[in-house]
């Protein structure tokens, strides 16, 4: 019964995430409660299921039930509604707040069950609360174990080129599935094997029995020298609250395990006693510096909800702090054995802030909207980016609301730089912010302001709006717009593809412009390369520029030069005298010289050539069927690998060319066969083909990949000897000529 609940469960979550976009799970309300029932209430009978005909038990799941339900959806009503937030901010206090309130309940509940009344003595509480924390850590690790074993049987069997089982344990069903059913029988383990929990929890126990007098002695000798060091600046307050805190409640739950693990008889010789009850009696001091300097950073900057859970456990940990000095204090006939009424005590005040916490009563999220809020309103010259971001990202639905209000506020009215900082935030952009936060340093709030600081190169005829309004809320210039550099623009069909492209430049001051090149793709404005210019070309490069005569010279179409400049080039001669323009029919070759090329766009070929194998060993040496099945992960894996060209446009680009030469397989054959198809043609004819066809082949790009492949003429000038060589190979160019 255990495993098919488990089994069932991820299920429910499967479900929810496929019916997402339709009802009920449209509404994120209906998503949140569904997700946190069944994360919460069925693990809670898992852990305690004895007999199904038990009538109490669903009786209790059912008022459990109606708690979560409650809960989630007043945190998920706060996320409702709101385009592109945070949902971490107010979901991840709440999953943690759930899982705290079910671990601290259930003792309370399995003892119901079993004994039919909840005046629960603390041995017993202490029982199923260790017991239950330890089945779950097992079902934990065998679940994580399992994983490991699957994925070990994928990677056996894509030695042998079978990918069957890489794809299946990777389709979200059976992820969902399979770890529901292992989970299940992780908790059956645990619950069955009564012996091994039991020795899990003596060597637990055993090694807080052992850290305890070490985490004592750190606890003693920080307050001791404290009075002599003194506290670090405000600045780190933060991060002072929180160590702070985190070694308090280590120590809490030492003392727990060691006091339960010692029963009747002293665990300890008398002077590690002493150790011991010492840091005990200086805890407090701890939790009332930590909640002292949360109360400093709370006076300087407002409430955040962060904050708001950081008093929270503050105030918690200082209640176990004052609880545990007092039974060091009052000498009782076991040791500390006055800590058992104040975790009594204290997991109830838990359960309070865990349940209250997301609730209307409390809602940190309205808490900390006010508080920035107030502030900003106090004097409007002190909101930031980072603010306003808070309030439109961060805070949910209090949040938004607040902004507005602010928005429609008169005394924010009257700041311009406040009302702009608003108005775009307000556009629910996600990398507005940070895109606005340069700009506003920049000096530059709004279109009119952009157009300002950008001239227009000699010539050139201005962007059109798109481009202006992209530059502002997604493409970052605010380095260019900087009123001591000189930011230009320049609108040409730079690739011939009978295309506008712009080119953004700062002017440099000894190196030459800096440029980003935009494209428009997919219906929207994009940067789609950077271009930088060699120190001696610098100012004749500005100049240029100014004069709107730059132009974007073919990287290997004046071959006389390049014929010139391989031989005995250590990068460039084997490519020149074995490679470029020669034919090639294999489907590796042509899709790892299409990806070069493309990632060639606004570098030189030189720097591709040296990151070759980079690209070979990130690609799976550029099988096709394995790039056109990568994944997001394989997405940020390639992002985040040095050893080749890092755009996002680039990366998607090989994805989405490998999947059309899949398509290109099943319609003709074979890469090579579709090219032959197609041949011969003119280059502009070949340039629309490219661009019907594949992605991010512009008319460079794609003239340098037919060149380099026989398809187009001029690889090689007539007197290199390597033309010579190439016209005996007879590469198509040279049959359509013939012919």
């Amino acid at each position: 019964m255990i495993v098919l609940i488990a089994l069932l469960q991820g299920l429910a979550l499967y479900a929810a995430q496929e019916l997402a976009p339709h009802w009920p799970f449209h509404d994120l309300a209906n998503r949140y409660s569904w997700n946190a029932w069944v994360l919460t209430v069925p693990s809670a009978i898992a852990l305690t299921l004895g007999h199904l005909r038990d009538r109490r038990l669903w009786l209790h799941a059912l008022l459990a039930s109606l708690l979560v339900i409650a809960l989630a959806a007043w945190v998920g009503w706060n996320l409702a509604g709101v385009e592109n937030i945070w949902v971490a901010s107010l979901r991840d206090p709440l999953s943690i707040s759930l899982a705290i309130a079910a671990f601290v309940l259930l003792p309370w509940w399995q003892f119901r069950l079993q004994h039919g009344h909840w005046r629960a003595d603390y041995p017993a509480l202490f029982e199923r609360a260790w017991q239950n924390g330890l089945i779950l850590l097992v079902a934990a690790l065998f679940t994580g174990l399992a994983w490991m074993l699957l994925w070990l049987w994928a990677a056996l069997f894509s030695v042998v080129k079978v990918d069957f089982f890489h794809h299946l344990f990777r389709e979200r069903a059976f992820v969902a599935l399979a770890t529901g059913t292992l989970a299940g029988f992780g908790v059956l383990i645990g619950r069955t094997q009564h012996h091994a929990i039991q020795i899990i929890r003596q060597v637990l126990f055993a090694l807080c029995r052992g850290l305890l007098p070490l985490l004592s002695f750190i606890a003693v000798l920080f307050v001791i020298s404290l009075p002599l060091t003194g506290l670090a600046s405000p600045g780190g307050y933060r991060s002072q609250a929180q160590e702070l805190l985190t070694l308090a409640v280590l120590l809490v739950c030492m003392v727990n395990a060691v006091y339960q693990r010692s029963g009747i008889d002293r665990p300890y010789p008398a002077m590690l006693r002493r150790v011991v009850e010492a840091s005990l009696l200086v805890l407090p001091v701890y939790t009332g510096v930590a909640l002292y300097s949360l109360a400093l950073r709370i006076g300087q900057y407002g409430w955040t909800i962060e904050r708001f859970w950081g008093v929270g456990v503050g105030v918690l940990t200082a209640g176990y702090a004052a609880g545990y000095a007092l039974a060091v204090v009052r000498r009782n006939e076991r040791w500390l054995q006055g800590i058992e009424p104040v975790n009594r005590v204290m997991c109830w005040a838990v359960l309070a802030l865990a349940v209250l916490g997301n609730t209307p009563l409390l809602d940190p999220a309205r808490i900390a909207a006010r508080s920035l809020a107030e502030r900003v309103r106090a004097d409007p010259s002190t909101l930031t980016v980072n603010d306003s971001r808070q309030l439109r990202q961060y805070n949910g639905r209090p949040g938004v609301d607040a902004l507005r209000a602010l928005q429609q506020d008169p005394v924010i009215q009257a700041d311009r730089r406040a009302t702009a900082i608003i108005a775009q935030q307000m556009k629910g952009e996600r990398g507005a912010s940070y895109t606005l936060e340069d700009y506003v340093e920049a000096g530059v709030y709004d279109l009119p302001t952009l157009k300002q600081r950008i001239t227009l190169a000699k010539g050139s005829a201005s962007p059109p709006d798109t481009w202006w309004t992209s530059v502002l809320e997604h493409m970052n210039a605010s380095d260019c717009v900087k009123e001591d550099n000189g930011c230009i623009a320049l609108q040409r069909d730079l690739d011939g593809d009978g295309q506008q492209e712009v080119l953004l430049c700062k002017e440099g001051r000894s190196r030459g412009p800096e440029c980003a090149l935009h494209v428009w793709q997919d219906a929207q404005w994009r940067e789609a390369a950077e271009v930088n210019f060699r120190e001696d070309d610098g100012k004749a490069a500005d100049q240029a520029l100014r004069d709107g005569q730059l132009r974007i010279a073919p990287s290997r179409q004046a071959m006389s030069g390049y014929c010139r400049i391989a031989p005995g080039h250590p990068v460039h001669e084997y490519y020149h005298a074995n490679e470029y323009g020669f034919p090639q029919r294999d489907e590796r070759e042509l899709f790892e010289r299409l990806l070069l090329e493309i990632n060639q766009a606004g570098l030189s070929w030189e720097t591709i050539l040296k990151k070759r194998e980079g690209f070979r060993a990130a690609y799976d040496a550029f099988d096709v069927d394995r790039v056109a099945a990568y994944a997001e992960q394989d997405i940020e894996r390639l992002l985040s690998d040095p050893g080749i060209i890092r755009n996002r446009l680039k990366v998607l680009a090989a994805i989405h060319n490998a999947q059309v030469i899949q398509q290109l397989r099943q319609s003709h054959g074979s890469f090579a066969a579709w090219l032959d198809a197609h041949h011969p043609r003119s280059k502009a004819d070949w340039v629309k083909l490219f661009k019907k066809t594949f992605r991010f082949t512009g008319g460079e790009i794609t003239g340098e990949f037919l060149m380099s492949l026989g398809y187009l003429p001029g690889a090689h000038a007539e007197d290199c000897p390597v033309h010579a060589k190439l016209l005996k190979l007879a590469p198509p160019w040279v049959q359509a000529s013939a012919g």
